[in-house]
């Protein structure tokens, strides 16, 4: 079914799949029709990510409502949102609303919070790391970035939302990181999130593979194995997979799932394998 009068690719089902909601996606039908607003798949993620942040809120305490005029902020719920955290119900007592002792979200430097965020995505509280992570990342924090792609690629203290977790580790992978740089050409090669593009994929798959990463390496040799976004080369190809098998970091993880493959009669594990001199 397509909704008719707004925009012919968005269907009714991808309505429910974008805001995970029927009932929540009949609600912003209507509410979009009223005010006549294109029911587009920007204009509904825009919406639902408003909805999240609103539904964390409680009333502002003088100490956020103090941060947002200080800082000249609009009262819109993405501001009214991180004003909320800016300053954890602290109050200036004089310091200004970006003092660090203040222990605020924004307050903090970007590492701390990354930090913080980390121990805590570790410890798989992911509701409690996600604020950190995403404010983190907002102020730059490559490795925040990347965190947070994690996040919404695996639906760890957020909805899972494949474009979102692309956008996050592009941001991170355009500042060098080479964990983004494998999950961005991954994106690429599986059309998760961006259109498919073999020629893009294996362009950061190199890109991190140079950096050491084995999981990149691994898959910047598959690349020449089968010519996908290059062209053939088998003795490449074999370089690449001496690279992944003895990556000081990844290497042992990598045989290990190779043999798994192999087990499972993956013919692409059992060529490596050879290629490589392992069984």
């Amino acid at each position: 079914e397509v909704i008719a009068g707004f925009n012919d690719d968005l269907s009714v089902e991808k309505l429910k799949k974008i805001t995970g909601s029927e009932s929540f996606a009949n609600a912003l039908r209507e509410g979009f029709n009223e005010n006549d607003i294109p029911l587009t798949t920007e204009n509904v993620r825009e919406a639902k990510s408003a909805y999240d942040q609103i539904k964390d809120l409680k009333s502002l305490d003088d100490g956020a409502v103090g941060f947002m005029v200080q800082n000249n902020m609009a009262p819109t719920i993405e501001n009214i949102y991180f004003a909320s955290h800016s300053t954890n119900g602290s109050g200036a007592s004089g310091r200004g609303f970006y003092a660090q002792e203040m222990g605020g979200y924004y307050a903090q430097k970007a590492d701390n919070l990354y930090e913080e965020g980390k121990a805590l995505y570790d410890a798989k509280k992911y509701s409690e790391a996600f604020p950190k992570l995403k404010i983190a990342a907002e102020k730059g924090h490559k490795k925040a970035q990347y965190r947070l792609g994690r996040c919404y690629d695996k639906g760890n203290g957020v909805k899972e939302d494949d474009d979102k977790a692309f956008e996050w580790y592009f941001k991170s992978a355009e500042r060098g990181f080479a964990k983004a740089q494998y999950q961005v050409g991954k994106s690429y090669k599986n059309g998760e999130g961006v259109e498919e593009d073999r020629v893009k994929a294996f362009q950061y798959f190199t890109k991190a593979a140079k950096q050491g990463n084995g999981e990149a390496q691994l898959a910047l040799g598959k690349c020449y194995l089968k010519g996908k976004g290059t062209t053939e080369d088998k003795e490449k190809a074999k370089s690449w997979f001496m690279k992944a098998v003895k990556n000081e970091k990844d290497g042992e993880e990598i045989v290990k799932q190779l043999r798994e493959d192999l087990a499972d009669h993956d013919d692409d594990a059992r060529i490596i394998l050879q290629m490589v001199g392992l069984k």
